[in-house]
């Protein structure tokens, strides 16, 4: 049987390093919020965030490559759909009760300057009603005013029921800001217990916040699995990472804002690039090979075609 000379016995290549992994993708999972095509399109953005830091092609999509990125849908991703829910019903909370009180300012504002005026008026009443009483008094008392005095004790009486239907309306207005104010406190209360009730179920069903896996590279299954993502800013950094996985980069970096970190909290998410530490953990995985003279040329007479040889070219190995 016929067997290679040792001559052309190369070491295995590097998946990752010298050559491109092939990936697929399997079933997206139609309860994520991303369409199969979205959710590849996204996978090839996290592809090129290396590609573009590295200068070349490292992973490679292939519709029949035994490595796979798929989806899992369990309790993290259908938290994260509850907790957005939640978000959005306290922003919306927000908004109303900074609306609210801003509403109770102005009421109570409207209040207390209709409050203090009607005291001032009130006052004012009492102590002119009470001189007129007294007038009428004395004069009832003398047998009957005379008729100057009479008219004026009458248009004083006028005025003084004009002055008191004016502090009833003004009372009327006070006790409806006062059932206004109420009524948006009482609101507010309601809505404050709610949203509290919200959060409180929220924590029974699923616990105090936690850090959890967003996505696994699982080395001996051969493929990357995604649990959670909250939109497709989100999912290109979780690909990102779990393909510096992939790429050999075992262990996470310091750097919280690194594509390798270990929690995804601090990295530019609208436009991701890697770090230096990110290049170096890479670096780290796939050192440069440095070939003798001797594996040179096997490479060379392996990977050049025949028609591309030149004898000067080979003489150099020798040199």
């Amino acid at each position: 049987m016929f067997a290679s000379p040792t001559l052309f016995v190369l070491p295995p290549d590097r998946l990752g390093c010298d050559t491109p992994i092939h990936w697929s993708l399997g079933e997206v999972d139609s309860r994520f919020p991303l369409s199969q095509k979205e959710f590849q399109k996204t996978a090839f953005e996290a592809e090129q965030i290396w590609e573009k830091a590295l200068g070349k092609d490292i992973l490679v999509f292939d519709n029949s490559a035994p490595f796979q990125l798929k989806t899992v849908f369990d309790d993290r991703q259908k938290m994260t759909y509850e907790n957005q829910k939640l978000d959005k019903t306290i922003e919306e909370y927000e908004a109303m009760s900074e609306s609210a009180k801003r509403q109770y300012d102005s009421l109570q504002a409207q209040y207390k300057k209709l409050k203090s005026e009607y005291d001032t008026l009130a006052q004012e009443f009492k102590k002119d009603l009470n001189n007129y009483e007294k007038e009428v008094t004395k004069w009832n008392k003398s047998g009957g005013a005379p008729d100057n005095v009479y008219e004026d004790l009458a248009k004083e009486k006028e005025d003084l029921e004009k002055r008191a239907a004016k502090l009833n309306n003004m009372s009327e207005e006070i006790n409806e800001l006062v059932e206004k104010i109420n009524s948006l406190a009482q609101n507010v209360n309601s809505q404050t217990s709610d949203i509290n009730q919200q959060i409180e179920t929220f924590r029974e069903k699923y616990g105090e916040p936690k850090a959890f896996i967003q996505g696994l590279y699982d080395p001996m299954a051969n493929d990357i699995t995604i649990f959670q993502f909250q939109d497709q800013n989100d999912l290109r950094l979780v690909i990102a990472h779990e393909f510096g996985h992939a790429l050999g980069i075992q262990e996470h970096v310091s750097d919280p804002t690194a594509l390798m970190h270990f929690l995804m909290d601090q990295q530019d998410i609208l436009h991701p690039k890697l770090s230096q530490d990110d290049i170096a953990a890479y670096s780290k995985a796939c050192p440069e090979r440095f070939f003798s003279a001797s594996e040179k040329l096997k490479r060379y007479l392996v990977f050049t075609p025949w028609e591309e040889m030149h004898p000067a070219d080979i003489i150099k190995f020798f040199k």
